[in-house]
């Protein structure tokens, strides 16, 4: 998740638990997507947008 030690023992239970669950949630760990699967086109837009806003 990019935490820390230092980071996580400042939090409150509550605070880590809604940390994991926001990166379940980012990493398509949660509910079931509904929808076609994305395109090796659309991810490769998507990349390209990501590389843009990243100045590369």
């Amino acid at each position: 998740m990019g935490l820390g030690p230092s980071e996580i023992k400042r939090m409150t239970m509550w605070e880590y638990m809604a940390c994991i669950e926001g990166w379940n949630k980012s990493q398509g760990k949660s509910h079931s997507v509904e929808g076609d699967p994305m395109t090796d086109e659309a991810y490769d837009a998507l990349c390209d947008l990501g590389d843009m806003w990243n100045g590369r």
